[in-house]
């Protein structure tokens, strides 16, 4: 018993591996949106004193009923380093409440949290010494200047004497209200779905239009990632997935079903969640083996046409590089795989996910990428698998992209198209695109120079057209038949005011859902 307890003060009193002293003091740099944007300092002054008696320690939490993934949030950003922001609805009261483990010095919390509110109207109230309830305002300039707030309590006293030490912390954004909608492009008539706040990163219909998975964005040390909640067509959520329980979710023919990897740390299974009911069951699962390094999930592929599924199971081989199998599923039903691919696939991956982009293009089609070359510089080379013949067919290679690329794949029930547009010397650009239902590759010479804008809203019009927006200049079209990119000519397109920000969340069989936000910025 005496060893264990020297063992856990070894590692509470912060000494190094040889014995040297450890600065409490810590600055944790979190990046949020776009690389272009400053990163969030998250700074904490903490005592570089040791503290030699840990039979008390001064901890604490904070919670809100109102918003059930706060205390998720401050779970997860220390030691786990998750940067989930709560992003707050400006003018609408969000209140919140602080529980220490003992009874605290008043005064060193109210100065903390009078510095760390200043751009906020708030409220405190104290519960005992213990338990504070907080009430918080933003104001609309709050979300014009597009900042964050950096709650935590750290370096306050407790009436013993100890000092707070946590790292702990929730960043909070003050966001505006969104009007989301969906717009049909076969009928082009627009329906107004909910008014929630603008913290969407994704949105996707079931098949049935009854059911609407949401995608938030959020940081790990690593890369971004999406957190997500099942909802109904009024925005009300019906269940909120954890953080890291679902990764690759995919709505299944049925209507009410999605299918996922859950876990996206140990990354082993595939599950089923059943939006009627709640049920949630295990689906596949990568087999044990010894002689697979490094065995993950890699990918989840729906075909809306037929129901199939493909599952990319990836392993690191010798020369570390990532090697790819393929397993197809005739559908839900079928919890064995009705045909395997093996080797289809190859890539390198240092960190992060290592994910393999697999995605059916259209009926009985499954677009995937590998990278045949060794070179580190070297780009993906883009591969139809016919899923009926197991026919493979490369269909584009690019051999540099010096002044950037973009690429997507747009797919309907049994339509699909791959877009490729890279830049070229002088504002130029090629755009390639693969016609699943032709079979044609077409390449079209264009000098927008839409590749300085971010594109968003690709979909497919019923005449074989695509259709997408260039933020920041307008609504383009794509025409195979005239072999021309222009302005897209029409009114019926979600377009926003000019006090208004557009936010398009995604699009499928021809329905784009879109959000419309007041712009407040100068």
């Amino acid at each position: 018993m005496n060893g264990l307890i020297a063992v856990l003060v070894f590692i509470m009193a912060g000494s190094g591996w040889g014995g040297e002293e450890v600065n409490w003091g810590r600055q944790t740099a979190v990046q949020l949106g776009p690389a272009a944007q400053p990163p969030i300092n998250i700074e904490r002054i903490v005592p570089t004193e040791r503290q030699r008696e840990f039979t008390e320690e001064l901890t604490y939490s904070i919670e809100s009923e109102q918003d059930s993934r706060l205390s998720e949030a401050f779970r997860l950003s220390y030691p786990n380093g998750i940067t989930m922001p709560k992003r707050i609805l400006v003018n609408n009261p969000y209140r919140l409440k602080i529980i220490f483990s003992e009874e605290v010095d008043r005064s060193s919390v109210e100065e903390l949290l009078g510095k760390q509110l200043q751009n906020a109207e708030w409220s405190m109230e104290w519960e005992d010494g213990k338990t504070i309830q907080l009430v918080l305002n933003f104001p609309e300039s709050a979300a014009a200047e597009d900042n964050y707030t950096i709650l935590h309590l750290s370096g306050v006293q407790s009436l013993k004497g100890h000092v707070l030490k946590g790292d702990e912390h929730v960043v909070l954004q003050a966001v505006q209200s969104v009007e989301v909608k969906a717009w049909n492009s076969l009928n082009e008539e627009t329906s107004t779905l909910y008014l929630g706040k603008d913290d969407t990163q994704t949105l996707s219909f079931s098949p049935d239009r009854q059911w609407l998975l949401r995608g938030e964005r959020v940081e790990n040390p690593i890369a971004a990632e999406e957190i997500y909640e099942l909802m109904n067509r009024e925005g009300h959520v019906i269940h909120s997935f954890p953080y890291g329980q679902i990764g690759y979710p995919q709505w299944l023919n049925d209507g009410q079903s999605l299918i996922y990897m859950k876990d996206t740390w140990k990354r082993q299974e595939v599950w089923l969640y059943n939006a009627l009911t709640g049920e949630d069951q295990l689906f596949w699962m990568l087999p044990k083996s010894d002689e697979l390094n490094y065995q993950r999930i890699a990918g989840i592929a729906v075909d809306p046409s037929t129901g199939q599924i493909g599952i990319a199971a990836a392993y690191l081989r010798d020369d570390e590089r990532f090697s790819l199998d393929l397993l197809l599923f005739d559908s839900a039903e079928y919890t064995e795989p009705t045909a395997a691919y093996t080797g289809i696939s190859r890539y390198r991956c240092l960190e992060g996910p290592c994910s393999a982009w697999i995605e059916f293009i259209g009926k009985g089609q499954l677009y995937y990428t590998t990278v045949e070359s060794e070179a580190w510089s070297a780009l993906p080379e883009v591969y139809i698998l016919d899923t009926s013949t197991g026919e493979r067919k490369r269909m584009d290679r690019l051999e540099t992209a010096q002044w950037g690329e973009s690429r997507v794949v747009i797919s309907d029930r049994d339509h699909g198209v791959y877009v490729r547009m890279t830049g070229r010397e002088e504002g130029k650009e090629t755009i390639v695109v693969y016609d699943s239902r032709s079979g044609e590759r077409h390449e079209i010479e264009s000098a927008v120079e839409l590749l300085a804008h971010s594109l968003e809203g690709f979909h497919l019009q019923e005449d074989g057209r695509i259709v997408f927006y260039a933020k920041g200049l307008t609504w383009f079209v794509i025409d195979l038949h005239k072999q021309t990119i222009e302005p897209y000519q029409g009114e019926t397109l979600p377009t926003p005011m000019k006090d208004e920000d557009l936010k398009l969340y995604g699009s499928q069989d021809g329905i784009v859902v879109y959000g419309i936000t007041k712009n407040n910025h100068p």
